[in-house]
């Protein structure tokens, strides 16, 4: 078992998706398939994919347009580019479906009698979206308009949070000044101001908020597919991905049976120290939904997947994604037991 690299077309169609792939050697469990964050690529997540897939998942990312590897000849990490306010979400749907043609699905099929006619139903085979940061937006939009993930884990996300429409309003003047190709690193300030200023440490580094480790924010700001600012137009595609529903809307329309994973640092400033997922848990309260599971961990910050708690992370999304299998065998073996032939 190793990585494997795949090229995919974008939905923009202007650029194609750099995306990497684990699977185990036999046959696999499901899928598993990553929505990486802003300021953020996916090679940074490799191994990550490859202990999913270790585990007997197909485990996948892509770098969103204008991320990472997914940039068009002559162009410029940061740059999105015409149509990608669809393509953010609907380029989800386009690599699973590589994902699937690549490890197709293992389906495991039984005659039924159900209301005096003879069916076929087939064992549910997992599809788990895995949301980071920014990347949880993305899923959220992306699981209302095609309701084909049968699971969700969010790792660090922002929820519906104010310092957004700040961003909005400066994005609003700085349009006005500038061509919205303009790159005006203000933005990135503006936000990157308010995440470092309730940490307590001597120094603050400008990525401190990302992990608790020194080392790794150095590596980031060494990296330029994240140490980078977005164009204009860029920065207001992404607000718009990050505001486009309230918690409200998105508890109320979410399936109620829908498992759930919430995953935070209790160090991470950009969910507001877990504020904003307490607020997203209490959403799902009130709109009664019936599957969903949180996890904070103390030591942790905005890259809960890549900090100091990685293994208990990681070993926490398996033991979610292994429960959400466990039962969609016994859905499976109940109907089979009470309406096989």
């Amino acid at each position: 078992m190793g990585i494997q690299r795949a090229n995919v077309q974008s939905t923009s169609g202007r650029d194609n998706l750099y995306m990497l792939v684990a699977a185990p050697r036999g046959p696999h469990r499901g899928y598993v398939q990553l929505v990486h964050d802003r300021y953020d690529h996916v090679d940074r997540y490799r191994n990550l994919l490859e202990y999913l897939a270790d585990a007997g998942y197909v485990a996948f990312a892509a770098d969103l347009i204008g991320h990472g590897k997914s940039v068009s000849a002559g162009g410029r990490v940061g740059s999105l580019g015409k149509g990608a306010s669809t393509a953010l979400v609907n380029d989800i749907s386009v690599v699973l479906q590589k994902a699937i043609s690549l490890y197709p699905p293992q389906i495991e099929t039984a005659s039924i009698i159900f209301k005096g006619k003879t069916m076929t139903i087939a064992r549910p085979t997992l599809r788990c979206l895995v949301g980071i940061g920014f990347g949880c937006a993305l899923v959220r939009t992306y699981l209302l308009r095609f309701k084909d993930a049968n699971a969700i884990v969010l790792a660090g996300d922002e929820g519906f949070t104010s310092p957004l429409k700040k961003a909005a309003e400066l994005i609003k003047h700085e349009i006005k000044e500038y061509d919205e190709t303009g790159v005006v690193p203000s933005i990135r300030e503006l936000l990157q101001a308010g995440y470092l200023d309730h940490l307590d440490e001597g120094k603050t580094h400008r990525f401190s908020y990302r992990t608790s480790r020194p080392s790794a924010n150095r590596e980031i700001a060494d990296d330029p597919l994240c140490a980078f600012d977005y164009d204009l137009a860029s920065e207001k595609v992404l607000l718009e991905q990050a505001s486009v529903l309230t918690l409200e809307q998105w508890t109320r329309m979410c399936p109620e049976y829908l498992p759930v994973y919430l995953v935070s640092g209790y160090g991470d400033p950009v969910t507001n120290y877990t504020r904003e997922c307490d607020a997203i848990l209490e959403g799902f309260k009130y709109a009664h939904a019936m599957n969903v599971f949180f996890k904070y961990f103390e030591h942790s910050r905005h890259d809960v997947l890549l900090d100091r708690e990685k293994s208990k992370v990681w070993k926490g999304v398996l033991t979610f994604v292994d429960n959400v299998n466990k039962q969609n065998d016994q859905l499976f073996a109940r109907q089979k037991e009470e309406f096989g032939n």
